[in-house]
C-alpha cells in the first residue's frame, strides 16, 4: 500500500471535500467580515475538514517567524497539499488569485512562497 493510500484510506476526493467544507463554513459565518477574522474562519474550516475525516492542520505565521500573525489551514490527501484561507481577500487582489476566488489552492513551492510573501509584505505596509 502506497503512503498516499494510507493517508487517504477512505479514498475521498479531498478537493471536493474542501469545496463542500468551504460552502458549509461560508453559510455558517454568512455576514462575518473577513478583515482580521482569520482565527475564526480557520478554526471553523479546520473543524469542518476534521469532521469529514480530511487530514488538515492549522498553521500560524508566528510559528514560521513572520512578524504578522495570520492563521490558515493546510490539508492533504497524501499526494497533494492545499492552502485554505477564507480571509485572504483582506490582503487585496494578490497572487495567487485562485485563493481569492475559491478560498483554497493546490500548494506548490512557488504558490506557498507567493502566499507567505504577500502576507508578510502587505502587513509590513499596514504597520507603516
Amino acid at each position: 500500500m502506497e503512503m498516499s493510500e494510507m493517508l487517504n484510506i477512505r479514498g475521498k476526493n479531498v478537493e471536493d471535500e474542501i469545496q463542500n467544507a468551504i460552502a458549509t463554513v461560508q453559510k455558517e459565518l454568512e455576514g462575518l467580515d473577513t478583515e482580521r477574522t482569520c482565527k475564526i474562519y480557520s478554526s471553523y474550516i479546520l473543524r469542518e475538514l476534521q469532521n469529514r475525516h480530511i487530514i488538515a492542520r492549522l498553521l500560524n505565521t508566528k510559528n514560521i517567524d513572520l512578524n504578522y500573525e495570520h492563521e490558515f489551514v493546510m490539508a492533504t490527501d497524501g499526494t497533494s497539499s492545499y492552502i485554505i484561507d477564507l480571509t485572504y481577500s483582506q490582503f487585496g487582489q494578490n497572487e495567487p488569485q485562485e485563493l481569492n476566488k475559491n478560498g483554497y489552492i493546490k500548494c506548490t513551492k512557488n504558490v506557498l512562497h507567493n502566499y507567505i510573501n504577500t502576507i508578510n509584505s502587505l502587513n509590513r505596509q499596514r504597520k507603516m
